[in-house]
């Protein structure tokens, strides 16, 4: 999408949810330096023990 994240507001990111949906069941985060992609569930779960 080539949109820099850290340039918008909290609101400017739940409106660009709504408008994009699949970033709900696409998600990426970044837990504990190491990109996450997608969902699932057991990734989800090991990464947060740490």
């Amino acid at each position: 999408m080539g949109i820099d994240h850290t340039q918008l507001s909290e609101s400017e990111l739940v409106d660009l949810i709504v408008r994009e949906p699949r970033l709900l069941r696409r998600p990426f985060m970044v837990v504990n330096g190491k990109p996450l992609f997608g969902f699932k569930a057991e990734k989800f779960s090991e990464a947060f023990k740490k």
